[in-house]
């Protein structure tokens, strides 16, 4: 599916196939970019290692796919290893602190089974986000290899938000409980999976 959203014809492109030239974070800003997302950083691009804001236009294929998850702050990170790239969608901030023992039951609940990614809660702040992320390990890949690995991080970053959303919505109004929110979200995705 995300191959639709990212435009797999710019795979022929010189900038994001053949042999790696550049840091990783260049290289996952290339990546980016070459599928018309916006990628804004204050970092100096030296190449290996940053953090920028990942946008979308407004007529851009993936908002169709995952309406509510592409309105969220998504962060792109690559840590000053060089080698490790995730990415997180900021999903809420400063949570009040009687609402953050049902939202993080909601996130240990539903981070069950989860596979590529895992919801994060900051306990001190009150923020809730998901992060995916992929290490190379020291692995030398080409851009069309970092590519195929990008797009489903990525994806299953924005797959699993759109479908945890509005649980944790539920809870943060008192109109769920966290047990009953994660099985109602699961339940939707099962149903719409069938």
């Amino acid at each position: 599916m995300f191959d639709d959203v990212t435009h797999p014809e710019t795979a022929e492109n010189p900038d994001t196939a053949g042999p790696a030239e550049g840091g990783l974070f260049s290289r996952t800003l290339a990546w980016a970019r070459s599928r018309q997302w916006i990628a804004t950083t204050e970092d100096d691009e030296d190449g290996h290692a940053g953090q920028a804001l990942l946008e979308v236009p407004d007529d851009h294929a993936a908002r169709e796919s995952w309406p509510t998850a592409i309105e969220m702050p998504i962060v792109l990170f690559v840590p000053d290893d060089g080698q490790r790239v995730a990415i997180y969608c900021l999903i809420v901030e400063g949570i009040q602190h009687r609402l953050r023992p049902a939202v993080t039951e909601l996130i240990t609940r539903a981070n069950r089974g989860l596979l590529g990614g895992a919801f994060e809660v900051d306990v001190d702040e009150g923020d809730v986000r998901f992060r995916s992320d992929l290490d190379l390990g020291g692995a030398e890949v080409d851009d069309e290899q970092l590519g195929a690995m990008l797009a489903p991080l990525l994806e299953v970053n924005l797959e699993t938000v759109e479908v945890y959303s509005s649980a944790i919505v539920s809870v943060l109004t008192g109109r769920a409980t966290p047990l009953d929110a994660v099985e109602a979200a699961e339940d939707a995705q099962d149903a719409q999976d069938a």
